[in-house]
């Protein structure tokens, strides 16, 4: 069964460029720190 999209809020983290992904989302997709991640528009 497909799972329906998923909303993720990409928030600034401390001015340092960086996209942080919350931790709620990398559990619910199954990922860890240092996993690949390609955000499609």
């Amino acid at each position: 069964m497909k799972k329906p999209p998923m909303k993720i809020i990409i928030e600034e983290w401390d001015g340092d460029g960086a996209i942080r992904i919350p931790d709620e989302s990398l559990q619910e997709l199954e990922l860890d720190v240092g996993d690949a991640v390609y955000l499609i528009e």
